[in-house]
């Protein structure tokens, strides 16, 4: 085998009266044969690809329902927690006006009996 130095002796397309034949054109129907062929192979390289991937898809699929179930019951949760709160405030509320309100009917009662007289 001779190496390639670029000279006209090595490299018959660098002679001066070397004719280069271009290839010819395809037609219209191998054009599209062609394109056919390249469309098959990379539909079945992508096929391929998602087999070989199943498992990958499983796995992520699987955490993001987990992270959005975590998600729904932890904002139920704050929910249910500030419902509580909210809860215990009013009936906090309701009891202290309670108190307040026999309180001051206590009040009212132990003045008219200290006042007997006056109505």
């Amino acid at each position: 085998m001779s190496k390639d130095c670029g000279c006209p002796a090595c490299n018959p397309v660098n002679q001066r009266n070397f004719e280069y034949i271009a290839p010819r054109k395809l037609t219209l129907k191998e054009r599209i044969h062609k394109q056919r062929i390249e469309n098959l192979a990379a539909s079945d390289r992508a096929f391929e690809y998602v087999k070989a991937n199943e498992a990958r898809y499983a796995e992520h699929r699987a955490s993001i329902l987990s992270e959005k179930k975590m998600a729904k019951t932890g904002l139920l949760d704050s929910i249910n927690d500030i419902a509580s709160d909210v809860v215990d405030n009013v009936i906090g509320a309701v009891k202290q006006l309670g108190n307040d309100f026999i309180s001051s009917q206590q009040a009212m009662l132990a003045e008219h009996l200290a006042n007997k007289g006056v109505i």
